[in-house]
Formats: structure tokens, C-alpha cells, sequence
């Protein structure tokens, strides 16, 4: 009855934690209208994106409803792991899974503060920065990204990250 009772809160805790990751990848996904226009076109790896900050051009609200919306999926995410963590119908495997989870989510937060200290020292007036399994995107405000700009994002990027270039994303928010 005890590992019945077990295995339905770890199935339920993971459940949770699926929920909570789905949920995060649906909610941060800032860019899916330059998504669309990507299918049309064609892609040059690398290359920076344009997309408009708000309707009335308001990019303080912008970026700071992205960094909310990135703080607020983590914060679910953090919540669930330090449950199944300190469960006491957990199994050690599950503990230390939940713990390492836990230590790349902290991991990436430094990274993504880190990058965006270091794009902002190179003059750029606000930027946010998502690290994410499928890569990292990197939303800067800019009138105009000129090449040497880009790779400098770029190059801070993979310096900070190790991720491939392919897997950079640069968002131009004008």
C-alpha cells in the first residue's frame, strides 16, 4: 500500500511538473509572430530578427512583462521540484533528479543575468534573455542592429553559454 501511495505522488508531482514546463513553453513564447514570417522566408542562421515592442511603443512594459512572465514560469517550475525534493514519499533517485533540475534552472538564471549585464556594458538600452532547452533568445531594444552588433551579442552569447551559434536567437524589439 505505501509504494501504491508513492508512485501515485511521484506520477502526480511529475504530472505537475509536465503542466508547469507546457505551460512555460506556451507562455514565453514571445517571438511566435516572427515564427510565422520565418516559414515564409528564407532563414539565415544567425541573422538578428525585428519585431515591434508594443503597440504604442512603450519598451520599458515590454520588456518588463517579459521578465515577469520568465520569473513567474520558473518560479512554478522551482515550486514543484522543491515539493518532490522535500517529499517524504520520494525516492532518493527522484530527490536527486529534483535537486539537479533545480541547480540548471539556478544555473540558467545567472547565465541569462550575466548575458544581459554584459549586452547592456556593450550599449544597448534594455535587452531580456531566455535560456531554454531548445536554445537562447535574446530580445534587445535597438533602432537598427548592425552586424558587429550582432556578433558581439553573439559572441557574449556563446561565451556565457557554450550553445551553439544555430541555437542563438536574436530579436531586434524596435
Amino acid at each position: 500500500m505505501f509504494k501504491k501511495k508513492k508512485w501515485i505522488v511521484l506520477s502526480a508531482m511529475v504530472l505537475a511538473l509536465g503542466t508547469a514546463l507546457f505551460l512555460n513553453w506556451q507562455l514565453t513564447d514571445a517571438d511566435a509572430a516572427v515564427r510565422e514570417n520565418e516559414s515564409q522566408e528564407v532563414k539565415v542562421i544567425g541573422e538578428a530578427e525585428l519585431v515591434n515592442g508594443t503597440a504604442n511603443g512603450n519598451f520599458d512594459e515590454f520588456f518588463s512583462a517579459a521578465r515577469m512572465q520568465r520569473e513567474t514560469s520558473r518560479a512554478s517550475s522551482l515550486e514543484i521540484l522543491d515539493a518532490i525534493a522535500a517529499s517524504a514519499d520520494v525516492d532518493e533517485a527522484s530527490k536527486t533528479e529534483a535537486a539537479e533540475a533545480a541547480s540548471a534552472i539556478a544555473r540558467r538564471i545567472e547565465a541569462e543575468a550575466n548575458i544581459e549585464s554584459l549586452i547592456k556594458a556593450k550599449g544597448f538600452a534594455e535587452c531580456v534573455v531566455m535560456i531554454g532547452d531548445d536554445g537562447v533568445k535574446v530580445m534587445v531594444q535597438s533602432a537598427g542592429l548592425l552586424p558587429a552588433e550582432a556578433a558581439q551579442i553573439a559572441e557574449i552569447v556563446t561565451g556565457e553559454t557554450g550553445e551553439e551559434l544555430a541555437n542563438v536567437r536574436r530579436v531586434e524589439v524596435k
